[in-house]
């Protein structure tokens, strides 16, 4: 298990993240940047089957997966380096140049798209509508939301069964993780969804999916 840890552990620590403050003068602003968020992120927990591409960049590595969800269930995989990882039911397995190994969503943290959204639904977090960008010939927003420190190291605790006394505190402190949602404004359409984590003020991992039309 420990070859694929370092792997997913980027994606873990995308769920480790204090608040950043953000300022805001007008309040009706948040309240509607807040409702598109809901309402991005529902549309897309809504459908069952889609395909993404993640990018994972950090320490000098770029690591990319095509994938597709369905349901619940969820599959990725890197052709180059011979990696594929399956996830059906409460189990999920890895596999790479061969080796074979089986874990749980537990042991193996925050992975899919839908486990991101899903656990953006779970902790708190102000929301900001940065502006619009192209991509791929349309107008995109970009939303984004820095998520509460505290209360994700408590929640992330909870979830991983048994972690250290003081873990809350370590992730609250050491972590800072920003979320953004690119979408189509009118359809709600989520394009990319994107993770920023920063420690003391660097830039250390940028985890990116891409969302697509299955084939």
């Amino acid at each position: 298990m420990r070859r694929f840890s370092y792997l997913f552990l980027l994606i873990l620590l995308a769920a480790c993240s204090p608040a950043a403050p953000a300022a805001s003068s007008d309040q009706s602003v948040e309240v509607q940047a807040a409702k598109e968020w809901r309402s991005v992120v529902g549309k897309q927990l809504a459908q069952k089957r889609y395909a993404f591409r993640l990018t994972v960049n950090g320490s000098g590595e770029t690591i990319t997966m095509n994938g597709e969800q369905s349901g619940q269930d969820w599959m990725m995989k890197n052709e180059g380096k011979q990696i594929r990882v399956v996830k059906k039911g409460d189990r999920i397995h890895l596999s790479r140049s061969g080796t074979q190994e089986t874990a749980s969503p537990r042991q193996l943290g925050l992975m899919s798209p839908r486990d991101h959204l899903l656990w953006m639904q779970r902790v708190e977090g102000r929301v900001e509508r940065i502006g619009s960008v192209k991509w791929q010939g349309k107008r995109v927003i970009v939303l984004q939301k820095d998520l509460n420190g505290r209360q994700v190291g408590k929640i992330l605790g909870k979830w991983m069964g048994s972690p250290p006394s003081d873990f809350a505190e370590i992730i609250g402190h050491r972590f800072d993780v920003r979320y953004r949602l690119w979408y189509v404004p009118k359809n709600h359409k989520l394009e990319q969804l994107v993770t920023e984590i920063r420690s003391e003020g660097q830039l250390r991992q940028t985890i990116r999916y891409v969302f697509h039309p299955l084939r």
